[in-house]
C-alpha cells in the first residue's frame, strides 16, 4: 500500500527526489527501488535517499543496495535540520519510526519537513490500538523468542500514535505556523 501512496503523492513532478528520514538501513528505500526498477507502478522515474543519523546504519543500507544493484543514495541526516534541503526535495517519507519520537520532536519533524519539500512529508508508521498490541505480542513471541526482542516489538506498539493523537500534532504544526507569520 505504501509505494502507490508514495507515486500519488510526487504525480506530476518530473523526476522527483524522495528522501526517506531516520530510514535506518534504508529498507523502505530499497524497497521503492526494487519495485521501481521492476516497473511495479506507472510513476516515472524517482531519485531516493535514505537518511539516518547512525552511520552503521546508513553504511549497512549502502552495502545493501551497491550489492543489489539498486540506485539509492544514502547520507547520515538529522530528520530535524532539513534546512539546506530546502527547494531540493519533493517529498519527505519517515517509515516505521516516528513511533521512536516524542511528540514534540515529532512535531519538529512535520514542521521541517512540510516547509522544506514541495509536497511535505508522508508518514507510515505503526498504529496503537489493542489488537495491535496483543498482535505484536503473538508475531514477535512466535518468530523471536528472545525477551529483549518480544520487550521492544511490544514497546514498539505502545509508543506508536492513534490518527487522533497524529491530527492534534498536525494542528500543532498548523498553529506554529501561524505564530511565524
Amino acid at each position: 500500500r505504501w509505494a502507490p501512496e508514495v507515486a500519488a503523492a510526487i504525480a506530476g513532478i518530473e523526476a522527483p527526489h524522495v528522501v526517506d528520514l531516520a530510514a535506518g538501513s534504508g529498507g523502505f528505500s530499497r524497497w521503492l527501488a526494487t519495485r521501481q526498477r521492476a516497473g511495479s507502478h506507472a510513476q516515472a522515474p524517482f531519485r531516493l535517499t535514505s537518511t539516518d543519523l547512525e552511520p552503521a546504519h546508513v553504511a549497512a543500507g549502502r552495502r545493501l543496495a551497491h550489492g543489489a544493484g539498486l540506485p539509492v543514495d544514502f547520507a547520515v541526516r538529522d530528520a530535524l535540520d532539513l534546512r539546506d534541503l530546502q527547494g531540493t526535495v519533493d517529498l519527505f517519507v519517515c517509515t516505521q519510526s516516528t513511533h521512536h519520537m516524542p511528540p514534540g520532536m515529532l512535531v519538529r519533524l512535520i514542521h521541517g519537513a512540510v516547509r522544506a519539500a514541495r509536497r511535505g512529508i508522508l508518514i507510515v508508521d505503526l498504529m496503537r490500538s489493542a489488537l495491535n498490541v496483543a498482535g505484536a505480542a503473538v508475531v514477535t513471541n512466535l518468530t523471536a523468542p528472545f525477551p529483549p526482542l518480544v520487550l521492544d516489538g511490544m514497546q514498539s506498539i505502545r509508543r506508536s500514535y492513534t490518527p487522533a493523537e497524529l491530527a492534534l500534532l498536525a494542528a500543532e504544526h498548523k498553529a506554529s505556523l501561524s505564530m511565524e507569520a
